[in-house]
């Protein structure tokens, strides 16, 4: 269902900066915004079918079916000497986003003039930031404010260069589907030029602040959950083998 929906959200995105762009257009450029926005409004309507098969094949019953299923399969962990150890909260907390932060320091420090590679970082700010999300219960709200903040600053500049991409991907399958359209060389040499501007401003950024200072509000977080940690780590480090008992301690150790 989230992969339909994309789709159709993509569209949506492309449609409104192409429906922007077109009222400063020139004439010539302008009729080929037209056109894209037409074959636009074409494959949104494909993916919206798709959209309506995902959400028949996932009605409102059988996600409750399933999650009464997910629900049952949850094993209890043993007390006493158990080989499988619980963990708090704040614990699983510090392991996950530790992890999810190497991820993205790990792509932050790959070649960024690569589209797949920006795109693949993007992805990592998006889970990171929905484990945040799931854990923010365990910080202090000033901390975990400043990274989020952080946070939704790289989302957003990597969500433009990334629109930008997927308008210039679809001009050019565009151009070999309709290759006497004039129109379309023009575009993608515009919007080209705007994907390249947007990453190099990205990759500026990133360099110079925006990763040190991302992962510096990170260990903030893990300073939080866990006083002993050493402030100058350049990553979080994840826990040990470790799994999460359904019933265990609550946020950093107190009980639930």
């Amino acid at each position: 269902m989230r992969r339909a929906i994309g789709t159709t959200r993509s569209c949506d995105v492309s449609l409104s900066i192409l429906e922007h762009d077109r009222e400063t257009a020139d004439p010539a450029q302008r009729a080929g915004i037209e056109r894209l926005e037409a074959a636009l409004r074409r494959k949104r309507d494909q993916s919206l079918r798709e959209v309506r098969r995902a959400v028949r094949r996932c009605s409102p019953d059988r996600l409750r079916k399933w999650g009464r299923k997910l629900a049952a399969s949850t094993v209890e962990v043993p007390g006493g000497d158990s080989e499988v150890a619980a963990c708090s909260l704040g614990e699983a907390a510090r392991s996950a986003l530790g992890a999810l932060l190497s991820d993205i320091r790990r792509y932050g420090s790959m070649d960024l003039q690569q589209a797949e590679t920006l795109h693949e970082l993007r992805l990592a700010a998006k889970r990171l930031r929905y484990a945040t999300e799931v854990f923010g219960p365990c910080f202090e709200p000033e901390r975990l404010d400043e990274a989020t903040d952080l946070l939704v600053l790289v989302q957003d500049r990597l969500g433009i260069a990334n629109d930008l991409s997927e308008i210039v991907n679809f001009i050019r399958r565009r151009i070999e589907k309709e290759p006497t359209q004039a129109s379309y060389p023009l575009l993608l040499a515009t919007y080209s030029r705007r994907f390249d501007e947007t990453r190099a401003d990205f990759i500026s950024w990133w360099r110079h602040s925006g990763d040190h200072d991302l992962a510096h509000a990170y260990r903030g977080l893990a300073a939080r959950l866990d006083p002993a940690h050493d402030p100058t780590d350049t990553v979080l480090q994840p826990l040990s083998r470790v799994r999460i008992a359904p019933i265990t301690q609550g946020v950093n150790g107190s009980r639930a």
